[in-house]
Protein backbone atom coordinates (compact mmCIF):
# COMPACT_ATOMS: atom_id res chain seq x y z
CA UNK A 1 0.00 0.00 0.00
CA UNK A 2 1.39 3.45 -0.85
CA UNK A 3 2.27 6.03 1.77
CA UNK A 4 -0.65 8.25 2.90
CA UNK A 5 -3.44 5.83 1.68
CA UNK A 6 -6.38 4.96 3.96
CA UNK A 7 -7.10 1.40 5.08
CA UNK A 8 -9.07 -0.93 2.78
CA UNK A 9 -12.78 -1.82 2.95
CA UNK A 10 -12.41 -5.58 3.31
CA UNK A 11 -14.32 -7.56 0.65
CA UNK A 12 -15.83 -4.42 -0.91
CA UNK A 13 -13.30 -1.76 -1.83
CA UNK A 14 -9.83 -2.37 -3.10
CA UNK A 15 -7.73 0.64 -2.24
CA UNK A 16 -4.76 -0.25 -4.39
CA UNK A 17 -5.02 2.00 -7.42
CA UNK A 18 -5.20 0.33 -10.87
CA UNK A 19 -5.52 1.97 -14.25
CA UNK A 20 -5.00 5.48 -12.91
CA UNK A 21 -7.98 5.47 -10.48
CA UNK A 22 -7.83 6.17 -6.79
CA UNK A 23 -9.60 2.89 -5.90
CA UNK A 24 -10.67 -0.39 -7.49
CA UNK A 25 -13.80 -2.40 -6.64
CA UNK A 26 -13.98 -6.21 -6.82
CA UNK A 27 -16.75 -7.28 -9.27
CA UNK A 28 -18.62 -9.10 -6.56
CA UNK A 29 -18.73 -6.03 -4.34
CA UNK A 30 -20.28 -3.55 -6.79
CA UNK A 31 -23.94 -4.40 -5.94
CA UNK A 32 -23.25 -4.08 -2.16
CA UNK A 33 -21.39 -0.81 -2.65
CA UNK A 34 -24.24 0.90 -4.52
CA UNK A 35 -27.01 -0.55 -2.37
CA UNK A 36 -25.43 0.06 1.07
CA UNK A 37 -25.17 3.74 2.01
CA UNK A 38 -22.60 3.04 4.77
CA UNK A 39 -20.22 1.31 2.33
CA UNK A 40 -20.62 4.21 -0.09
CA UNK A 41 -19.79 6.66 2.73
CA UNK A 42 -16.67 4.63 3.58
CA UNK A 43 -15.63 4.80 -0.10
CA UNK A 44 -16.02 8.58 -0.07
CA UNK A 45 -13.93 8.65 3.13
CA UNK A 46 -11.06 6.73 1.50
CA UNK A 47 -11.06 9.02 -1.58
CA UNK A 48 -11.31 12.20 0.49
CA UNK A 49 -8.43 10.96 2.72
CA UNK A 50 -6.28 10.40 -0.39
CA UNK A 51 -7.07 13.93 -1.57
CA UNK A 52 -6.55 15.42 1.91
CA UNK A 53 -3.11 13.81 2.16
CA UNK A 54 -1.90 15.79 -0.84
CA UNK A 55 -0.25 19.13 -0.10
CA UNK A 56 -0.29 21.35 -3.23
CA UNK A 57 3.04 22.89 -4.23
CA UNK A 58 2.15 25.90 -6.29
CA UNK A 59 5.67 27.28 -6.47
CA UNK A 60 6.82 24.82 -9.11
CA UNK A 61 5.39 23.52 -12.35
CA UNK A 62 5.83 19.97 -11.11
CA UNK A 63 3.97 20.78 -7.92
CA UNK A 64 1.07 22.31 -9.86
CA UNK A 65 1.03 19.34 -12.29
CA UNK A 66 0.77 16.88 -9.39
CA UNK A 67 -2.31 18.74 -8.15
CA UNK A 68 -3.88 18.69 -11.63
CA UNK A 69 -3.08 14.95 -11.95
CA UNK A 70 -4.72 14.22 -8.61
CA UNK A 71 -7.90 16.08 -9.66
CA UNK A 72 -7.89 14.13 -12.95
CA UNK A 73 -7.64 10.85 -10.98
CA UNK A 74 -10.69 11.89 -8.94
CA UNK A 75 -12.65 12.48 -12.17
CA UNK A 76 -11.38 9.22 -13.70
CA UNK A 77 -12.35 7.36 -10.53
CA UNK A 78 -15.87 8.85 -10.84
CA UNK A 79 -16.16 7.57 -14.41
CA UNK A 80 -14.80 4.16 -13.36
CA UNK A 81 -17.30 3.79 -10.52
CA UNK A 82 -20.22 5.03 -12.69
CA UNK A 83 -19.36 2.48 -15.39
CA UNK A 84 -19.37 -0.29 -12.76
CA UNK A 85 -22.81 0.86 -11.65
CA UNK A 86 -24.07 0.88 -15.25
CA UNK A 87 -22.84 -2.67 -15.80
CA UNK A 88 -24.62 -4.01 -12.73
CA UNK A 89 -27.81 -2.09 -13.67
CA UNK A 90 -27.74 -3.62 -17.21
CA UNK A 91 -27.34 -7.09 -15.74
CA UNK A 92 -30.20 -6.60 -13.33
CA UNK A 93 -32.42 -5.05 -16.02
CA UNK A 94 -32.12 -8.26 -18.10
CA UNK A 95 -33.28 -10.37 -15.16
CA UNK A 96 -37.00 -9.21 -15.25
CA UNK A 97 -37.19 -9.83 -19.00
CA UNK A 98 -35.84 -13.36 -18.55
CA UNK A 99 -38.26 -13.94 -15.72
CA UNK A 100 -41.21 -12.64 -17.82
CA UNK A 101 -40.19 -14.90 -20.70
CA UNK A 102 -40.08 -17.84 -18.34
CA UNK A 103 -43.47 -16.94 -16.95
CA UNK A 104 -44.95 -16.72 -20.45
CA UNK A 105 -43.52 -20.09 -21.40
CA UNK A 106 -44.94 -21.51 -18.19
CA UNK A 107 -48.39 -20.04 -18.86
CA UNK A 108 -48.47 -21.22 -22.47
CA UNK A 109 -47.43 -24.75 -21.53
CA UNK A 110 -49.91 -24.89 -18.67
CA UNK A 111 -52.72 -23.56 -20.90
CA UNK A 112 -51.86 -26.18 -23.51
CA UNK A 113 -51.97 -28.91 -20.89
CA UNK A 114 -55.29 -27.60 -19.57
CA UNK A 115 -56.73 -27.35 -23.11
CA UNK A 116 -55.59 -30.88 -23.93
CA UNK A 117 -57.05 -32.14 -20.68
CA UNK A 118 -60.42 -30.49 -21.42
CA UNK A 119 -60.41 -31.23 -25.18
CA UNK A 120 -62.78 -34.25 -25.04
CA UNK A 121 -65.42 -32.13 -23.29
CA UNK A 122 -64.75 -29.19 -25.64
CA UNK A 123 -65.22 -31.46 -28.66
CA UNK A 124 -68.41 -32.84 -27.16
CA UNK A 125 -69.74 -29.32 -26.55
CA UNK A 126 -68.76 -28.23 -30.08
CA UNK A 127 -70.69 -31.12 -31.58
CA UNK A 128 -73.71 -30.18 -29.45
CA UNK A 129 -73.45 -26.54 -30.63
CA UNK A 130 -73.30 -27.71 -34.26
CA UNK A 131 -76.27 -30.05 -33.77
CA UNK A 132 -78.34 -27.34 -32.10
CA UNK A 133 -77.46 -25.00 -34.97
CA UNK A 134 -78.65 -27.69 -37.41
CA UNK A 135 -81.88 -28.04 -35.44
CA UNK A 136 -82.41 -24.26 -35.63
CA UNK A 137 -81.73 -24.36 -39.37
CA UNK A 138 -84.41 -27.06 -39.68
CA UNK A 139 -86.88 -24.88 -37.77
CA UNK A 140 -85.93 -21.87 -39.94
CA UNK A 141 -86.49 -23.94 -43.09
CA UNK A 142 -90.10 -24.41 -42.05
CA UNK A 143 -90.73 -20.66 -41.66
CA UNK A 144 -90.84 -19.94 -45.41
CA UNK A 145 -93.80 -17.87 -46.59
CA UNK A 146 -96.00 -19.33 -49.31
CA UNK A 147 -94.77 -16.50 -51.54
CA UNK A 148 -91.10 -17.45 -51.05
CA UNK A 149 -91.17 -20.72 -52.99
CA UNK A 150 -93.05 -22.44 -55.79
CA UNK A 151 -95.06 -25.61 -55.20
CA UNK A 152 -92.19 -27.64 -56.68
CA UNK A 153 -89.61 -25.87 -54.49
CA UNK A 154 -91.67 -26.62 -51.36
CA UNK A 155 -91.69 -30.28 -52.39
CA UNK A 156 -87.93 -30.31 -52.88
CA UNK A 157 -87.33 -28.69 -49.48
CA UNK A 158 -89.54 -31.21 -47.65
CA UNK A 159 -87.79 -34.13 -49.35
CA UNK A 160 -84.42 -32.64 -48.35
CA UNK A 161 -85.55 -32.37 -44.70
CA UNK A 162 -86.69 -35.99 -44.72
CA UNK A 163 -83.38 -37.14 -46.15
CA UNK A 164 -81.46 -35.01 -43.65
CA UNK A 165 -83.29 -36.62 -40.71
CA UNK A 166 -82.57 -40.14 -41.90
CA UNK A 167 -78.88 -39.38 -42.42
CA UNK A 168 -77.89 -37.42 -39.31
CA UNK A 169 -80.54 -37.55 -36.56
CA UNK A 170 -79.52 -41.03 -35.33
CA UNK A 171 -76.12 -39.51 -34.43
CA UNK A 172 -77.62 -36.69 -32.36
CA UNK A 173 -77.72 -38.85 -29.20
CA UNK A 174 -79.66 -36.98 -26.49
CA UNK A 175 -80.70 -34.32 -29.08
CA UNK A 176 -82.17 -36.83 -31.53
CA UNK A 177 -85.76 -36.47 -30.35
CA UNK A 178 -85.53 -32.68 -30.38
CA UNK A 179 -84.26 -32.88 -33.97
CA UNK A 180 -87.18 -35.14 -35.03
CA UNK A 181 -89.63 -32.77 -33.33
CA UNK A 182 -88.09 -29.77 -35.16
CA UNK A 183 -88.33 -31.67 -38.44
CA UNK A 184 -91.98 -32.55 -37.88
CA UNK A 185 -92.79 -28.94 -37.03
CA UNK A 186 -90.96 -27.68 -40.15
CA UNK A 187 -92.60 -30.28 -42.39
CA UNK A 188 -96.05 -29.30 -41.14
CA UNK A 189 -95.38 -25.62 -41.73
CA UNK A 190 -93.98 -26.30 -45.22
CA UNK A 191 -96.95 -28.49 -46.15
CA UNK A 192 -99.35 -25.73 -45.04
CA UNK A 193 -97.40 -23.11 -46.98
CA UNK A 194 -97.31 -25.41 -50.02
CA UNK A 195 -101.13 -25.74 -49.90
CA UNK A 196 -101.40 -21.96 -49.64
CA UNK A 197 -99.13 -21.58 -52.64
CA UNK A 198 -101.11 -24.15 -54.61
CA UNK A 199 -104.36 -22.28 -53.88
CA UNK A 200 -102.68 -18.97 -54.72
CA UNK A 201 -101.36 -20.35 -58.03
CA UNK A 202 -104.83 -21.62 -58.94
CA UNK A 203 -106.34 -18.24 -58.08
CA UNK A 204 -103.71 -16.43 -60.13
CA UNK A 205 -104.26 -18.79 -63.07
CA UNK A 206 -108.00 -18.12 -62.94
CA UNK A 207 -107.41 -14.37 -62.73
CA UNK A 208 -105.04 -14.60 -65.68
CA UNK A 209 -107.65 -16.54 -67.66
CA UNK A 210 -110.33 -13.97 -66.87
CA UNK A 211 -107.93 -11.16 -67.73
CA UNK A 212 -107.13 -12.76 -71.08
CA UNK A 213 -110.82 -13.23 -71.79
CA UNK A 214 -111.49 -9.58 -70.95
CA UNK A 215 -108.59 -8.48 -73.13
CA UNK A 216 -109.89 -10.70 -75.94
CA UNK A 217 -113.35 -9.18 -75.60
CA UNK A 218 -111.88 -5.71 -75.78
CA UNK A 219 -109.84 -6.73 -78.82
CA UNK A 220 -112.90 -8.21 -80.56
CA UNK A 221 -114.95 -5.14 -79.73
CA UNK A 222 -112.19 -2.92 -81.09
CA UNK A 223 -111.97 -4.96 -84.32
CA UNK A 224 -115.75 -5.00 -84.76
CA UNK A 225 -116.00 -1.28 -84.02
CA UNK A 226 -113.25 -0.59 -86.53
CA UNK A 227 -115.07 -2.63 -89.20
CA UNK A 228 -118.45 -1.04 -88.50
CA UNK A 229 -116.95 2.47 -88.59
CA UNK A 230 -115.83 2.12 -92.22
CA UNK A 231 -119.08 3.39 -93.82
CA UNK A 232 -118.93 6.56 -91.72
CA UNK A 233 -115.23 7.00 -92.48
CA UNK A 234 -115.78 6.73 -96.25
CA UNK A 235 -119.11 8.61 -96.37
CA UNK A 236 -117.47 11.52 -98.25
CA UNK A 237 -114.81 9.52 -100.11
CA UNK A 238 -114.63 9.02 -103.84
CA UNK A 239 -115.99 5.84 -105.42
CA UNK A 240 -112.41 4.78 -106.19
CA UNK A 241 -111.40 5.12 -102.55
CA UNK A 242 -114.50 3.19 -101.46
CA UNK A 243 -113.69 0.41 -103.94
CA UNK A 244 -110.16 0.12 -102.47
CA UNK A 245 -111.61 -0.10 -98.95
CA UNK A 246 -114.10 -2.78 -100.05
CA UNK A 247 -111.32 -4.82 -101.68
CA UNK A 248 -109.18 -4.53 -98.53
CA UNK A 249 -112.09 -5.60 -96.32
CA UNK A 250 -112.93 -8.51 -98.59
CA UNK A 251 -109.33 -9.71 -98.42
CA UNK A 252 -109.21 -9.69 -94.58
CA UNK A 253 -110.39 -12.79 -92.72
CA UNK A 254 -111.13 -13.15 -88.99
CA UNK A 255 -111.64 -16.91 -88.79
CA UNK A 256 -111.07 -16.92 -85.04
CA UNK A 257 -113.47 -13.99 -84.53
CA UNK A 258 -117.01 -14.88 -85.62
CA UNK A 259 -118.28 -11.48 -84.49
CA UNK A 260 -115.73 -9.80 -86.75
CA UNK A 261 -116.77 -11.94 -89.72
CA UNK A 262 -120.42 -11.07 -89.07
CA UNK A 263 -119.58 -7.38 -88.87
CA UNK A 264 -117.54 -7.75 -92.06
CA UNK A 265 -120.50 -9.17 -94.00
CA UNK A 266 -122.85 -6.42 -92.81
CA UNK A 267 -120.28 -3.70 -93.43
CA UNK A 268 -119.57 -4.96 -96.95
CA UNK A 269 -123.28 -4.60 -97.77
CA UNK A 270 -123.23 -1.07 -96.37
CA UNK A 271 -120.03 -0.21 -98.22
CA UNK A 272 -121.40 -1.53 -101.51
CA UNK A 273 -124.59 0.49 -100.98
CA UNK A 274 -122.43 3.50 -100.18
CA UNK A 275 -120.41 2.87 -103.35
CA UNK A 276 -123.60 2.80 -105.45
CA UNK A 277 -124.84 5.97 -103.77
CA UNK A 278 -121.54 7.78 -104.26
CA UNK A 279 -121.36 6.59 -107.90
CA UNK A 280 -124.88 7.92 -108.49
CA UNK A 281 -123.93 11.19 -106.81
CA UNK A 282 -120.79 11.45 -108.92
CA UNK A 283 -122.77 10.63 -112.09
CA UNK A 284 -125.35 13.24 -111.13
CA UNK A 285 -122.59 15.75 -110.56
CA UNK A 286 -121.08 14.94 -113.94
CA UNK A 287 -124.48 15.24 -115.65
CA UNK A 288 -125.17 18.49 -113.88
CA UNK A 289 -121.75 19.71 -114.85
CA UNK A 290 -122.49 18.72 -118.48
CA UNK A 291 -125.82 20.54 -118.40
CA UNK A 292 -124.25 23.51 -116.73
CA UNK A 293 -121.65 23.53 -119.48
CA UNK A 294 -124.30 23.42 -122.17
CA UNK A 295 -126.24 26.23 -120.51
CA UNK A 296 -123.09 28.27 -120.08
CA UNK A 297 -122.23 27.73 -123.75
CA UNK A 298 -125.77 28.72 -124.74
CA UNK A 299 -125.55 31.87 -122.67
CA UNK A 300 -122.11 32.63 -124.04
CA UNK A 301 -123.36 32.20 -127.60
CA UNK A 302 -126.40 34.34 -126.91
CA UNK A 303 -124.19 37.03 -125.50
CA UNK A 304 -121.85 36.77 -128.47
CA UNK A 305 -124.74 36.92 -130.91
CA UNK A 306 -126.17 39.91 -129.05
CA UNK A 307 -122.78 41.61 -129.10
CA UNK A 308 -122.40 41.00 -132.83
CA UNK A 309 -125.93 42.25 -133.49
CA UNK A 310 -125.27 45.37 -131.43
CA UNK A 311 -121.97 45.87 -133.27
CA UNK A 312 -123.70 45.47 -136.63
CA UNK A 313 -126.39 47.92 -135.55
CA UNK A 314 -123.74 50.38 -134.39
CA UNK A 315 -121.82 50.09 -137.65
CA UNK A 316 -125.03 50.46 -139.70
CA UNK A 317 -126.08 53.52 -137.70
CA UNK A 318 -122.63 54.99 -138.13
CA UNK A 319 -122.68 54.28 -141.81
CA UNK A 320 -126.18 55.76 -142.18
CA UNK A 321 -124.99 58.82 -140.31
CA UNK A 322 -121.98 59.16 -142.56
CA UNK A 323 -124.08 58.65 -145.68
CA UNK A 324 -126.53 61.32 -144.51
CA UNK A 325 -123.75 63.83 -143.82
CA UNK A 326 -122.09 63.15 -147.16
CA UNK A 327 -125.43 63.35 -148.89
CA UNK A 328 -126.15 66.68 -147.33
CA UNK A 329 -122.66 67.92 -148.29
CA UNK A 330 -123.14 66.61 -151.85
CA UNK A 331 -126.51 68.33 -152.14
CA UNK A 332 -124.91 71.55 -150.99
CA UNK A 333 -122.24 71.26 -153.63
CA UNK A 334 -124.88 70.42 -156.24
CA UNK A 335 -126.78 73.55 -155.33
CA UNK A 336 -123.63 75.58 -155.72
CA UNK A 337 -122.89 74.06 -159.12
CA UNK A 338 -126.50 74.34 -160.27
CA UNK A 339 -126.24 78.04 -159.73
CA UNK A 340 -123.83 78.12 -162.63
CA UNK A 341 -126.13 78.10 -165.62
CA UNK A 342 -125.10 76.67 -168.96
CA UNK A 343 -122.66 74.15 -167.57
CA UNK A 344 -122.06 70.95 -169.48
CA UNK A 345 -120.82 69.00 -166.50
CA UNK A 346 -122.52 66.06 -164.71
CA UNK A 347 -123.23 68.07 -161.64
CA UNK A 348 -124.31 65.11 -159.51
CA UNK A 349 -121.20 63.06 -160.34
CA UNK A 350 -118.88 65.97 -159.82
CA UNK A 351 -120.48 66.87 -156.54
CA UNK A 352 -120.26 63.29 -155.26
CA UNK A 353 -116.61 63.06 -156.27
CA UNK A 354 -115.76 66.33 -154.62
CA UNK A 355 -117.55 65.51 -151.40
CA UNK A 356 -116.06 62.07 -151.21
CA UNK A 357 -112.52 63.32 -151.86
CA UNK A 358 -112.86 66.13 -149.33
CA UNK A 359 -114.19 63.76 -146.69
CA UNK A 360 -111.36 61.30 -147.30
CA UNK A 361 -108.75 64.06 -147.19
CA UNK A 362 -110.17 65.46 -143.95
CA UNK A 363 -110.27 61.97 -142.41
CA UNK A 364 -106.63 61.37 -143.46
CA UNK A 365 -105.56 64.71 -142.00
CA UNK A 366 -104.53 66.02 -145.39
CA UNK A 367 -106.87 69.00 -145.13
CA UNK A 368 -105.60 71.16 -142.31
CA UNK A 369 -107.75 73.20 -139.98
CA UNK A 370 -110.94 71.45 -141.26
CA UNK A 371 -113.01 68.70 -139.61
CA UNK A 372 -116.26 66.88 -140.38
CA UNK A 373 -118.67 66.26 -137.48
CA UNK A 374 -120.76 63.15 -138.13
Amino acid sequence: MADGQAGPLVGVVETEPEGGTLVTIPKGGVKDLFTDAELLDQLFGIIEAKVAGHVPDLTTAKGRQETVSLAFKVTKTKTYLDDLGKEIVTEYKAVPAKIDAGRKTMRDRMDAIATKTRQPVTDWESVRVQRRAQIEEIRAAGKASFMDLTVEQFEVRMLALKDLGVRIFPHFEELEQEAWDAQEEAMGALAAAQNQRLAYDKEQAELARLRLEAEERVRVQSVVAGIRSLPAQYASSTPAQIQVAIARLEGTDWVELPAADEAKAETLDQMRALLTKRQDEEAAKLEQARLDGIEAERKRKEAEDRRKEQEDERRKADQDHRDRILKEARLGVERILAAREGSDYDIEAIAASIVTGIAAGIAAGEVLHVEVRF
